[in-house]
């Protein structure tokens, strides 16, 4: 009796585990869908696996049906690692560039990111917003990734939010705005780079295998020696503005930043967009979100002319304060003058602007400093009590005279 008793039991927990098993895997399975962030003529499609993978699968002109790519297969391999995660993160199979990289309180550093939902919603005006939720289940780690897609102007803004769902605190390595996937031939970027006097100067080159970072370490000083913004021609060796395939993208930040372009083996192209750079790790404590900056991007099939004026188009409407103002035509001193200047000859360059039009005067450096003059690049720099010596009658005097 006790030998059926103990076979019995182990029948009925073997029959138990099997129904967990099945009742597990119907829980965690997804049932395939294409997530579709549309413009009047462009399209993102994301499309979700039965193991709750999200990738990233195209943007570019618009499908006539974006459920035709359920089921789609590709030749790329699973086991390389090499998925188009629509949100890489550093874990599991993958092995490229990853989006969020997350070390945990105990050291670990495997991130799984799967599907846990979306919406679709209008905010504003006319402006559609698309979320996708993610989540690591194990760590209680989630991202969610907005899509703010401008119909008319045909530019799609991303970026992610990070939130901490565990217990202890975690360092976030990467942390990047957007990811998006790419297969063309060929990929031509165009970027820009400079100094002082010499800004954005244009740079092109071929995208070959590897990884091409454009980066800026240097904190918050302007983005005049690199600047967070390119141009992708797909399918050309050759820049046109207007013809051809181009993606454009910017990321809307003014401190470090990394864009990182990887060609993989397979030559699919990966840009990953953020602030993040090596070095700076962000300390997400438990229970807290965290916010990228916005990556703005547009699509145009008639070259970079068009891409540039989808996002002159869309920062005039939306973007810029006040944009509809008519800005006055001005004349600033600096050039004419540098430091060297008084109220008289002021006066003199006032008058003879306002006989050509003009509606408005800058003055510009070398009017502060009396016990240390800025007369001179190496002077008197933040001191600012006017200079009597120069302006007897103060700042005032001069304004009110160009005014009249």
């Amino acid at each position: 009796m006790a030998k059926c008793h103990y076979l019995c039991d182990m029948r009925r927990f073997i029959i138990f585990m099997l129904l967990f098993a099945s009742l597990s895997a119907n829980v965690s399975a997804q049932a395939e869908k294409a997530i579709s962030i549309e413009t009047d003529a462009t399209q993102m499609l994301l499309y979700v696996h039965k193991n709750g993978e999200v990738s990233f699968y195209h943007y570019g002109q618009k499908f006539d049906n974006p459920e035709q790519v359920l089921g789609y297969k590709s030749y790329r391999r699973a086991d390389y690692g090499t998925e188009p995660h629509a949100y890489p993160a550093r874990g599991g199979r993958h092995f490229n560039q990853s989006a969020l990289a997350v070390k945990y309180a105990d050291g670990e550093m495997n991130t799984e990111l799967r599907y846990a939902g979306h919406k679709v919603e209008k905010v504003g005006e006319s402006v559609i917003r698309t979320s996708v939720d993610l989540a690591d289940a194990k760590t209680a780690v989630k991202v969610k990734l907005i899509f703010d897609a401008y119909p008319s102007e045909d530019v799609i803004v991303a970026h992610s939010e990070i939130t901490n769902g565990g217990k202890k605190p975690i360092v976030m390595e990467s942390y990047a705005s957007s990811a998006i996937n790419i297969h063309a031939d060929s990929y031509l970027l165009t970027h820009f780079y400079g100094s002082w006097a010499r800004e954005m100067q244009v740079k092109r080159e071929l995208l070959t295998p590897g990884i091409k970072s454009i980066r800026s370490i240097k904190g918050t000083r302007t983005t005049h020696t690199e600047n967070p913004s390119f141009m992708l021609s797909l399918n050309t060796s050759e820049f046109s503005e207007n013809h051809g395939e181009v993606i454009a993208g910017a990321l809307a930040w003014s401190g470090n930043y990394s864009l990182d372009f990887q060609v993989d083996e397979t030559e699919m192209l990966s840009v990953i967009s953020g602030a993040g750079t090596p070095g700076a790790d962000y300390e997400l404590k438990s229970g807290k979100t965290f916010q990228t900056p916005d990556m703005i991007y547009t699509f145009s099939a008639e070259g970079a002319g068009k891409a540039s004026r989808n996002l002159h188009t869309w920062a005039r409407r939306h973007y810029l304060y006040d944009s509809s103002m008519m800005c006055p035509t001005l004349l600033n001193n600096w050039e004419g003058t540098y430091f060297d200047f008084n109220e008289e000859s002021l006066k003199e360059i006032i008058d003879n602007v306002a006989s050509m039009g003009l509606e408005m005067f800058v003055l510009d450096d070398g009017w502060f400093g009396m016990d240390y003059p800025r007369s001179a690049e190496n002077a008197g720099l933040g001191d600012w009590e006017v200079n009597t010596n120069k302006l007897p009658e103060g700042v005032d005097y001069v304004a009110s005279y160009a005014h009249s």
